[in-house]
């Protein structure tokens, strides 16, 4: 009985894992998706803009 307790025990740590990983997974797909957005936005030439306005990196930055 204690043998199959441990058994179940396991196999219920090694799902929670496998879900933290498709998760950490799923998050750094976003991660380099942002990344990249960012980096293009970077190569685009900069457009003068007035003290008071927020230029584009800042404000995706922001979100």
């Amino acid at each position: 009985m204690v043998r199959e307790s441990e058994n179940h025990s396991v196999e219920m740590m090694v799902s929670d894992l496998i879900l933290m990983l498709g998760k950490a997974n799923h998050e750094l797909h976003e991660l380099k998706a942002r990344v990249a957005h960012l980096e293009s936005l970077l190569q685009k030439p900069h457009i003068k803009s007035s003290p008071n306005s927020t230029p584009n990196v800042e404000r995706k930055m922001a979100q």
